[in-house]
């Protein structure tokens, strides 16, 4: 059979025929081998020269060297494939594709023509014109330049192909397997104008997604070497072909080779550097080096007969989009409507002036012509930009972290900021094209930081000595055999302390560009700076709790040195925010105080970074002089309605519940320096929280709630909401009291006024009858506790003149001093708590978690009851004889073995009307003290097998790495889980011991204090007068205007006397302490503190509470207890 060539002329007459073509060859074949072409070439057709169309700007010639209608019909073959894909499967498309459609399509096995009696279909043609001229002696696919719009169109269908539910698997599998497409077309990338005739951002950008949509799905298939195969070609910055010569080749083929060095990576990682090629430019940076964030528009048009502003609206009221979403405006439309309003046109002159007025209408389509253009060309440069944006994205969140890892990590995402920063500097890119970038600059920050932080981990022995191997992307490690310390010399953030202040600089300059209308772009870049400056934090945890012994005395820690890589980066970082001087801060908190709830947060918390690391105030200094301060406690205010509606469920929007949060985070950071708590004070942020009524909108809190219960749901129910308003606002309050100090009677004050007009809901925490384990509600009440203990340090001026409102607020002070120390019986460390805790109802993979969580939150009420109390004793008076005693002089408690098991020591039985013995304080210390022990032991074998991970058993290793059985990992991932897991365990261990010691402490405080008092200076109201009660009823006549609790007046006293304490049951109860109650607490003193007591309390000082805390105090605490004991107990 033949084929044939026929032209026509205008007439329709054949004027041309060539018979006799091979009906096999293709039509460029037919074209070329013809006499038609050569006449053609050589002008012996007589055509006209090439000519402008109209309304056109270039030259179009009179014939064509490729088959057009051909390529048309091709052109509207693939259209129709691409709109039958969005029909339910199975369609046209899968049919003309050689999908199979009887079964599921997803289930289909493409395959080449002719194997497995595959017939030719529609998918081989299209790979057919793509793949011409691709491989390692081609310069890119020839269907760039032959057929630039069916080329778009084909590599379209691909990624179509390869995005949708059902063909995606078997096409990119054939791809993969058959042709290794991907990998071919990547080779030619990026894909350079100035080479093309005709634009090729639209082909490059649909293959880019394509790449997108193949490393997430060979990432998510675990098929690891077709991933780490792409993402060399895409990121590898130098050229191996001097390093094949170090591999055998006979035999085998590029994969089998690619699969040899990565087998063999680890051997000849550092002989291949030593012999490495050529070092050019990363692909994926050359291919943003083809993005443009310019345009050109047309220039504006002087119209002499229409309007300016009408043009624009009719121009307007054309506009259109196509089927791929580009905006353009109907020429035709345009066209008609301007030669309408031209032909409504009556007068002579008028009629004169007509050509003209056409030759204007010419101009005025010309122009539209050109925007539309512009449009085109923007969506191109968008459609670019956005397919690059996926295969970052992908490459850094979807794959595997470890093919790309380390410093090369690192650099790669340094070098991407860095350009791309570049590029939205220029004063001629438009925010059109460069406010998507703010979307990438977020993600690249956030693996940026991601990067340092898991540098930041300690690493163990084992991983020290693997640090030599390397990943085929990870060749920054393994250059010297010499490996630096990871806690001494300098580390990542010293390394690259230049880029990142360009980064910085960068950034900060970008926003300021976008400090228009653009706050969706500025909430994008408050959130990459938030995480730039996460960089120069220091971890949360701490490497204290690794050592095994202290490493020496509060004195050898205060004069340590200070000066880490963190703190220099800070500094580096506050000198480079200042020099933008003013503009950036007014920037910065104009835009936390209003716009964008989300902006808001973000740059709430970005202001919270910049005043953590401005040592010198000077941020502080401008957000108070200039009202911005100001404006943020007020608000306060305004947010309470919508906090009381959120709390009611009148709505769900939680946005108003995480912008109070971020406002009060600030105000917490604020409040961390005294100047900052003091400007607080007088900016009145104690009154503006004391006024709000969503604190006394406390839901009533579930029982039968498990301890399980994370309280993380995505729309948190209304307790877990009233709780995160509440724990922001008692850490601010926390945060106040510290700064000042608690010398400071105002903060106190004013804390404690705040507390008091909430009274109800504080007093229902305070009172809870039942005692749960739930992380939370502990939380809760330990905050609270923690509150009201710092702001009750200072006793009250009892000379002062008082009013009625005074004595209100006294009475209201004095009643919750009296439900805090009725908390110690409850809260005490007991052997049932043991129990409860190990018969948690928790899943065992969590367990260790929550039982610490628990834990901490117990002894975190413990504590801060016992400092309460010790607080209430010591500054109530200049010594024993003045000071406040809270317990009874019985020690019935300190003989039980289990406080909390006992029936007649029961907590149930415990109400705030009675007084709690001193019996309680003594079983606090015996428990605290064998508890320490235990934690102690337990941590030592903890950090053995820290220290020895490489040598754990099997069972050891499954334990604490926490990996089922049928789970496959590597021996080395499990010992990472495993040191983890042990650290954490051990950082839960350190908190317990201090804790405990800090327990220790107060506890024998209060008893030396008690034992003083009752050995020494308490008179029994059953004796008769001495000289001694005379001089005992003189000093409580000095004593009772200083008295509010316990025993405010003298025990010699008879008679209930007006003293302030005689408003207490407490004192008067407390009065008739009788002789029998010295004797028996004599006697019984002599028991319960036992040597043995006093030997284990003086241990743990010496090797855990000595370094840690006040010098020499338990010895001498303990030396005096042991000599009241032996003086005043003999007989």
């Amino acid at each position: 059979m033949f084929d044939e060539i026929l032209a026509r002329d205008s007439e329709y007459k054949f004027v041309w025929a060539d018979i006799g073509g091979r009906v096999a060859a293709s039509d460029a074949q037919l074209w070329n081998d013809s006499d038609l072409k050569a006449a053609a070439e050589n002008g012996d057709l007589n055509l006209p020269e090439p000519e402008v169309l109209p309304h056109d700007s270039e030259d179009v010639p009179y014939f064509f060297i490729v088959p057009r209608p051909r390529i048309s019909t091709r052109q509207h073959l693939l259209k129709l494939l691409i709109s039958s894909l969005d029909l339910p499967a199975p369609n046209l498309a899968h049919y003309l594709l050689g999908l199979r459609i009887r079964k599921p399509v997803s289930k289909t096995n493409l395959q080449d023509q002719g194997i497995l009696s595959s017939q030719k279909t529609c998918l081989h043609s299209i790979l057919a014109i793509l793949t011409k001229g691709v491989g390692s002696s081609g310069n890119g696919p020839q269907c760039l330049v032959d057929t630039p719009t069916l080329a778009e169109l084909c590599y379209k269908l691909i990624y179509l192909l390869s995005a949708n539910k059902d063909t995606s698997l078997p096409t990119l599998r054939y791809l993969r397997t058959s042709h290794d497409f991907l990998y071919r077309q990547i080779q030619h990338l990026p894909y350079e104008q100035k080479n093309y005739k005709h634009p090729v951002a639209r082909h490059q950008s649909w293959l880019l997604k394509t790449v997108a949509v193949e490393l997430r799905v060979t990432s998510l298939n675990r098929q690891r070497s077709h991933t780490q195969r792409l993402m060399k070609l895409i990121l590898d910055d130098f050229d191996e072909d001097q390093t094949y010569v170090l591999h055998p080749v006979g035999g085998a083929d590029e994969s089998e080779l690619l699969s040899s060095r990565l087998a063999d990576i680890s051997q000849s990682s550092q002989y291949s550097r030593n012999v490495r090629g050529r070092q050019y430019r990363r692909r994926i940076m050359s291919i943003l080096d083809t993005l443009s964030f310019h345009q050109q528009y047309p220039e504006h048009m002087n119209l002499e007969f229409f309007d300016t502003n009408l043009i624009q609206q009719v121009v307007g009221s054309t506009e259109r989009k196509d089927e791929d979403g580009v905006t353009f405006y109907d020429v035709k439309t345009l066209h008609r409507i301007l030669l309408n309003e031209l032909n409504n046109l009556q007068g002579t002159t008028m009629a004169g002036q007509r050509q003209r007025i056409l030759e204007e209408i010419e101009d005025i389509l010309r122009m539209v012509i050109e925007r539309n253009k512009v449009c085109q060309s923007l969506f191109c440069k968008q459609q670019g930009f956005d397919s690059w944006r996926q295969v970052v994205e992908v490459i850094l969140s979807a794959c595997p972290a470890d093919l790309l890892q380390g410093e090369t990590r690192q650099t790669v995402l340094f070098e991407i900021l860095q350009d791309l920063l570049k590029k939205v500097a220029d004063d001629n890119a438009l925010p059109e094209l460069t406010a998507p970038v703010s979307g990438v600059l977020l993600t690249l920050m956030a693996n940026l930081r991601q990067c340092f932080m898991t540098h930041d981990e300690l690493p163990s022995d084992q991983e020290r000595r693997d640090l030599q191997y390397v990943t085929l992307l990870d060749r920054s490690a393994g250059v010297s055999n010499t490996a630096v310390s990871w806690d001494k010399g300098s580390g990542s953030r010293t390394l690259f302390a230049t880029s990142l202040q360009m980064v910085l600089k960068g950034l900060i300059e970008h926003t300021l560009r976008c400090s228009g209308a653009q706050q969706r772009v500025r909430a994008r870049l408050y959130g990459a700076l938030l995480y730039y400056l996460q960089i120069a934090s220091k971890p949360k945890s701490s490497q204290a709790h690794l050592q095994e012994e202290p490493s020496g005395g509060v004195e050898s820690r205060l004069l340590a040195a200070s000066d880490t890589e963190f703190d220099q980066l800070r500094r580096e970082n506050i000198a480079t925010i200042l020099t933008y001087g003013d503009s950036f801060m007014d920037l910065l908190c104009r835009d936390a105080c209003d716009g964008l709830d989300v902006g808001r947060m973000l740059a709430l918390s970005v202001l919270d970074c910049i005043l953590m690391m401005d040592k010198f105030n000077q941020w502080l200094s401008f957000i108070t002089s200039k009202g911005y301060l100001q404006h943020l406690v007020d608000s306060l205010a305004v947010d309470d309605e919508k906090l009381m509606a959120l709390l009611g469920g009148g709505v769900n929007n939680l946005k108003v519940l995480y912008l109070y949060e971020s406002k009060l985070s600030l105000l917490t950071r604020v409040a961390e320096t005294a100047v900052g708590a003091t400007t607080l004070l007088r900016c009145g942020v104690m009154q503006k929280l004391a006024e709000c009524s969503f604190f006394d909108m406390r839901p009533d809190m579930d029982r039968s709630q498990s301890v399980y219960n994370t309280e993380d749901d995505f729309l948190p129910d209304p307790v877990s909401r009233y709780r995160h308003l509440l724990f922001t606002s008692l850490r601010f309050c926390l945060a106040i009291l510290t700064s000042l100090g608690s010398e400071n009677r105002e903060a106190g004050t004013q804390v404690m006024q705040f507390i008091i007009s909430h009274g109800d809901i504080f007093h229902s925490i305070l009172l809870d009858r039942r005692l749960t384990l739930n992380p939370h509600a502990l939380q809760e009440l330990a905050l609270t506790t923690a509150v009201i203990c710092r702001a009750n340090s200072q006793e009250e001026d009892q000379y002062a003149e008082v009013d009625s409102a005074e004595i209100e607020f006294r009475g209201h002070k004095l009643r919750i001093q009296r439900h805090m120390v009725s908390l110690l019986p409850k809260y005490c460390v007991s052997e049932k708590l043991t129990k409860q805790l190990k018969n948690l109802d928790v899943p065992a993979d969590d367990r260790v978690d929550v039982c610490a969580k628990v834990t901490q939150a117990y002894l975190e009420v413990a504590t801060n009851v016992t400092s309460f109390c010790r607080a209430l004793v010591s500054n109530s008076g200049p010594n024993v004889q003045y000071c406040r005693v809270l317990f009874w002089p019985n020690m019935e408690e300190a003989m039980v073995r289990d406080l909390h098991g006992s029936g007649d020591f029961s907590m149930s039985t415990l109400s705030p009307a009675q007084l709690p013995n001193l019996g309680i304080v003594v079983y606090e210390l015996k428990q605290c003290t064998n508890q320490f022990l235990a934690v102690y032991e337990t941590r030592k074998l903890h950090l053995s097998k820290l220290q020895g991970l490489s040598e754990l058993s099997v069972e050891d290793l499954k334990q604490f790495s926490g990996i089922a059985d049928g789970e496959k990992m590597s021996s080395q991932q499990r010992q990472g889980l495993a040191r983890r897991k042990l650290s954490q365990i051990i950082a839960y261990n350190y908190r317990e011991l201090q804790a405990y010691s800090f327990i220790i402490e107060n506890t024998l405080f209060l008893l030396w204090r008690h034992l003083e008092y009752y050995l020494l200076h308490c008179v029994p109201s059953d004796r008769g007068a001495t000289q001694y009660q005379a001089q005992a009823r003189r000093q409580a006549q000095i004593r009772r205007l200083q008295d509010s609790i316990g025993l405010g007046s003298s025990p010699s006293q008879t008679g209930s006397g007006d003293s302030v304490g005689t408003s207490f049951d407490l004192d008067d109860s407390r009065r008739h302490v009788r002789q029998q109650d010295i004797e028996a607490l004599k006697q019984a003193a002599l028991t319960v503190c036992s040597e043995s007591l006093f030997k284990k309390v003086l241990e743990i000082n010496q090797t855990f509470c000595k370094s840690r805390s006040h010098y020499g105090f338990v010895e001498a605490v303990v030396r005096r207890i042991r000599r009241l004991l032996r003086l005043h107990t003999s007989s």
